[in-house]
């Protein structure tokens, strides 16, 4: 079941809930004084509710009947009544349209709707410069949802087209607003390790199969995110020194890793395949399973279900379901090998 959510900000909902009230009210008003004059003056339907128009809108045309006494004071106290509504309402239509906020407020309800509409998808908690750099390498391969509560960085991430839900990470409402409960993992990508602890153990208690990277600041928090929850925790600064590191020794390598990880144009990638049926290959052994011959595609690491990876597996090695591959080759050929062995 999706769950129905609100990305509206408080002073929007606040507009919109003013607007409503205001409509509410015209109705009502409306059919107060199609009662009244039916049960005052006897008349029917479409007289009372001509009466009751002319009346609210006071545009002076001539009654369809004389009025009674009681008539005209009915008629005096709905002229009153209409003219306050209709300005309530005319007043609050009008700061939505001088504020700005129609256009932002339907741009809103309708990245509501999609959101809604996700499954399986991402959550991005944090949008600094390691969010940013990390939505820019995931927005043409996963849908995702931005969690960030500075509004220029909030901007930012609308400007680049992505769905964001503004608010603090660490509130729960805002992880279920970004569709927590049916997203397959998260990133928790915020400064504040503290605020990290929280939001990974609030995670963790709305989808306990959610897969969570955490950025880690301090090196001697990383216990604690994993303890919290974290499958995987990050140092930002260690993988930078570790890159430095590699360009210095290896830089080459670094050059090649680059290409094939960070390139969108280049058409040979690495990726995982989970191994989930084997019966629409040729054969589970590796060599004859026609992976290498027929689609070009390289098998550089198996890791089993008993955690044991095997490197360079040798081509007489059977692959098994629950397998996971670490394989290289041209893209649309390990789309393909990822299809056949779904189930």
């Amino acid at each position: 079941m999706i769950e129905r959510i609100s990305l509206l900000k408080k002073d929007q909902l606040g507009f919109v809930r003013h607007l409503l009230i205001a409509f509410s009210l015209l109705i009502i008003i409306l059919l107060t004084g199609i009662t009244g004059y039916h049960i005052i003056e006897g008349w029917g339907f479409l007289d009372s509710f001509y009466m009751t128009v002319i009346s609210i809108t006071t545009v002076g045309f001539r009654e369809v009947y004389p009025l009674s006494s009681p008539g005209k004071a009915f008629t005096i106290i709905l002229i009153l009544v209409s003219l306050s509504i209709v300005t309530y309402f005319f007043y609050a239509f009008a700061t939505i349209l001088i504020e700005g906020h129609l256009l932002g407020i339907y741009g809103r309800m309708r990245m509501e709707k999609k959101i809604n509409k996700l499954n399986g998808h991402y959550i991005i908690c944090g949008f600094g410069r390691v969010g940013e750099h990390l939505c820019a390498q995931i927005e043409d391969i996963v849908d995702f949802v931005v969690i960030e509560k500075e509004p220029e960085r909030v901007k930012l991430a609308i400007d680049k087209g992505y769905f964001v839900v503004e608010g603090d990470a660490t509130d729960e409402e805002v992880l279920i607003n970004a569709g927590i409960k049916r997203a397959k993992g998260a990133v928790i990508a915020v400064f504040s390790d503290a605020d990290s602890v929280y939001i990974i153990l609030s995670a963790r208690e709305l989808n306990p199969n959610l897969y969570i990277v955490a950025r880690v600041n301090d090196d001697k928090a990383e216990r604690k995110l994993l303890a919290a929850g974290a499958n995987k925790v990050i140092s930002p600064y260690r993988i930078g020194a570790l890159r430095m590191a590699n360009l210095l020794i290896r830089p080459n390598v670094v050059d090649f890793v680059e290409l094939v990880f960070h390139r969108k144009s280049f058409s040979f990638q690495f990726t995982e395949i989970l191994v989930e049926n084997l019966d629409r290959l040729p054969s589970a052994v590796i060599r004859e399973s026609g992976i290498r011959r027929d689609k070009g595609i390289f098998i550089v690491a198996i890791r089993k279900k008993t955690g044991e990876t095997i490197y360079n597996p040798p081509a007489n090695t059977t692959l098994e379901v629950g397998d996971l591959l670490m394989a290289m080759g041209e893209q649309k050929n390990l789309e393909e090998l990822s299809e056949l062995l779904k189930r």
